[in-house]
């Protein structure tokens, strides 16, 4: 279950990495969407 968990943790945070980087490079594309 410990292993389970953290395994569920791992994937939710290299989801949240990637969306982050995601908004990084639309925030490089159209930098007026994030005004």
């Amino acid at each position: 279950l410990l292993i389970f968990y953290l395994g569920e943790g791992f994937q939710s945070c290299q989801a949240l990495r990637n969306s982050t980087s995601e908004i990084a490079e639309l925030s490089k594309r159209y930098p007026q969407l994030f005004d």
